[in-house]
């Protein structure tokens, strides 16, 4: 659904650089730890998102400092803070499959868990 609207240009999708290792290293664990993929289909998934690839945004010196209040706050890794920062600097919504993540910061504005985002359109 998200990707469909963002192919079409209904919806707009924004991350921080560090989305390109973490979406790569996914790949790799999909690969070689939970036997899901092969190496030919990693290949193939990987270069079709970088064809869909979003808005490379990037976060500069108080952003990160932005960030680490969040993630000592609400107990969550600096990388999933600049999400949140994101979030803020695009003033966008913030969309999760993490669920420990979702449940440590479900109380924040704009937060969404996967599941929930055809409530968003």
């Amino acid at each position: 659904m998200i990707r469909d609207k963002y192919i079409s240009g209904e919806v707009q999708l924004y991350a921080p650089p560090l989305i390109r290792y973490e979406v790569s290293n996914t790949i790799w664990k999909a690969v070689t730890k939970r036997r899901v993929m092969s190496p030919r289909d990693a290949i193939k998934a990987l270069n079709n998102i970088f064809v869909l690839y979003p808005k490379i945004i990037k976060l500069r010196k108080g952003d990160f400092l932005k960030a680490l209040r969040l993630a000592i706050k609400y107990n969550i890794t600096v990388y999933d803070a600049t999400y949140l920062v994101l979030r803020d600097i695009i003033g966008g919504i913030f969309i999760t499959a993490d669920k420990k993540l979702f449940d440590k910061i479900k109380n924040m504005k704009n937060v969404v868990f996967i599941s929930d985002v055809r409530k968003l359109f």
